[in-house]
Order: structure tokens, then sequence, then C-alpha cells
């Protein structure tokens, strides 16, 4: 059985997810695996060259994810599903027993930590990792976005599906099993980082010399996106934002994040690649102004104008890391 590491209280979220990074969140998935990498005393950086491929898929940039097999390969953990065929609680505590981390997409309305924008208002689906699980007091402690939290009673009931208003489905549970867990140091790490970079790159580079760059293909369907920002109203702005800017722009702090720390782990040097995705990061925030301005005006917008120097930081990064990476 794995034995889980203590969990500092109160808990300190990993660097990346500091209040001065460009992108403090990225998405709940991706969020979640940092912190649970840092939880288990792991460097979650090593695990990020996966962003590469990040992709236009025709209405939003990838909802990007750590590959099953980049965590396996870095760190021994083994990623599968678990089959809901019986009480999801019960299952849920089989596995939290055994040391293992089950991954639950859970109704962010009964998660205390997203007080303010879901909790107790609206029902959306989030990923939470459930470390630590007490059936007798109704309470569970668990990873969800940027940190470690606990919630109870009601609120135990409704992840679990049992309580009033629960949308009461089977939901999809991933199982992390911790219990091949290998630690290597930062000088091993980086030599396997930096073959999964390169298998990743190679991807990326491929796709794109077939279809055309991500973020061509993005600035071609922008406009038609401002447009139904400005149709919709309401909501629609922080929707779009979510699924387009914010997933541009944390993907490319990452991969500098990573290249960075390449750099410092193996004998390549990644600076300059690491800059241009670096300022690529920042660039998205001033999209996101630019967004927001044009979609309570009517006035026709430039996509190209407003995303050149964006397109022009990404040709850089891909250049010098293609060149880098045949080296």
């Amino acid at each position: 059985m794995f034995t889980w590491p203590e969990i500092p209280r109160p808990y300190e979220p990993h660097a990346l997810h500091d209040a001065g990074a460009a992108w403090p969140e990225t998405n709940c998935y991706v969020d979640l695996w940092i912190e649970v990498l840092h939880g288990l005393r792991l460097n979650p950086i090593a695990a990020l060259g996966f962003t590469v491929t990040l992709d236009w898929e025709g209405d939003q940039f990838s909802f990007f994810k750590m590959p099953a097999g980049d965590l396996d390969g870095l760190y021994g953990i083994a990623i599968g599903e678990l089959n809901v065929w019986w009480s999801l609680e019960e299952q849920v505590a089989v596995q939290v027993a055994r040391g293992q981390l089950p991954i639950v997409d859970a109704d962010a309305f009964f998660l205390p930590d997203t007080r303010g924008t879901s909790y107790r208002a609206h029902h959306t689906k989030t990923s939470v990792g459930v470390r630590v699980m007490d059936r007798a007091d109704k309470r569970i402690e668990y990873f969800h976005n940027a940190g470690y939290f606990t919630l109870e009673g009601e609120d135990y009931d409704g992840i679990f599906s049992k309580a009033a208003g629960s949308m009461g489905l089977a939901p999809y549970v991933e199982l992390a099993k911790l219990d091949g867990l290998v630690r290597r140091d930062e000088a091993a790490l980086g030599k396997i980082a930096l073959g999964l970079l390169k298998y990743h790159n190679d991807r990326r580079r491929v796709r794109d010399e077939k279809f055309g760059s991500a973020m061509m293909r993005f600035t071609k369907s922008l406009p038609e996106g401002v447009a139904w920002i400005r149709a919709q109203g309401g909501e629609s702005f922080h929707a779009y934002a979510f699924a387009a800017v914010r997933q541009l722009g944390a993907a490319s702090e990452l991969l500098a994040a990573h290249l960075n720390w390449l750099q410092a782990s193996t004998p390549v040097s990644f600076g300059a690649a690491a800059d241009s995705f670096g300022s690529v990061a920042n660039l998205t925030k001033t999209l996101q102004f630019k967004l927001a301005r044009a979609s309570a005006s009517t006035k026709p917008f430039d996509a190209q104008a407003a995303t050149s120097e964006i397109a022009d930081q990404l040709r850089r990064g891909f250049e010098s890391l293609d060149e880098v990476l045949r080296q």
C-alpha cells in the first residue's frame, strides 16, 4: 500500500500557481496534477513538455492534459479509469484506503473552495483528487485547481451524488496508481523529459506542416468568435476567453517554465525559445483585454492586428525549439 507524504497545513501551492504568474490558473486537470505532484514531493515542471502540442480545435485551444504516458515515464504513476459499477462512495473509499488517488469528475456546486463562483450557485463539472476520506464524519480532503482543501457534511453527500440537487449520475473517475512511484533526481528527470519534449515537438511540427500553425487557424476564426460573443452577450465572453485565450496563454507560460528548467537540468540551451513563449503568455493577457473591449463594441475587429505579435513570438519560439532539438 502506498503511503502519502504529510501534507502541511496551511497548504502552500506550487510556485507555478503563484499570484505573480501571468496565468496562475490553467485548467482544472493540469492545475490539479501540478498540486498532486507537488504534494507527492515530485517536480511537476518536468511533466510540462507536452504543452508544445497545443492545437486550435476549431472552437477552442486544446483543453490540455498531462498525458498518462508522460506521468508513467517520469514518475512511475499509472493512470487508468475506475469502473463505477457499485457505489461511488464505496469505491472511492476502497482506493483511498489503498493509498491511491481517485480523480473524480465532481460538481463544483458542492466544492467550498469555489465560494464566490460556483459554490452553491452553479452546477459546473470539474476534477478533484481525493486523498483523505472519513466516511463516519462525512469528510474528505482533496486536491482541486491550485490548492488542497477539505469539505464535509452536505457537500460530502453532494460530491457522492446523495444530496438534494446533485446530478445523480455516475461520474467519470480516473485512478492514479501510486504504488509504482519512482523518485528521480533532476538530471535523470531532465533526460527523460528531453526525450518526451522531442517526441511531442515532432508531432506538433508534422501537424503544423500539414494544417498550418494553430495560431494561424485561431486568428482566421477569431472574427467569428467575436461575432458570437456580441450576439450571445452575458457570460459568453468569459466562456470564450477561457476556452481560447487562457488555454493559449497558460500553455505557453508552462512551456516557458519547462524549457527554463530543462536548460538548468540538461546540457541543452533553451533560453531563446523560453523567452518567446514567456512573451506569448504576457501578450495573451493583452489579447484578452482587446477581446473584452471588442465584445462591447460594434466596430469591425481586426484579428490579424490583434494577434500579430503573439503569432510572431510563437513562430520565433518554435523555430528556436526546432533548431535546438535537431542538434
